[in-house]
C-alpha cells in the first residue's frame, strides 16, 4: 500500500479504499484495479522496486537482498 497521491485525490476515492480495507489485511490489488476502471488512475511502480514488502516471501525480485544485508551490519 505505498503510493504517492495528493489529499485531494485521496479524498474522493476514499470509498474504494474504504471498501477495500475493512477485513484483516488491505486488498490493494482490487484497490487499484478499481481505481483504473472506474476512476481512470494509473498506478506507476518503479523498476528495481525501491520499496518492498517486510516478509522475506514477497521481497521485490530485482534486488540482491544478500548484499543489502551485508551492507547494512
Amino acid at each position: 500500500m505505498t503510493m504517492a497521491a495528493t489529499v485531494k485525490t485521496l479524498r474522493k476515492d476514499k470509498k474504494i479504499f474504504w471498501r477495500w480495507t475493512v477485513k484483516t489485511h488491505p486488498h490493494d490489488f482490487k484497490i487499484f484495479y478499481e481505481l483504473h476502471l472506474r476512476k481512470r488512475r494509473i498506478l506507476i511502480s518503479p523498476v528495481p522496486g525501491f520499496s518492498t514488502h517486510g516478509e522475506s516471501r514477497f521481497l521485490t525480485p530485482l534486488t540482491n537482498w544478500a548484499d543489502v544485508q551485508r551492507d547494512s551490519r
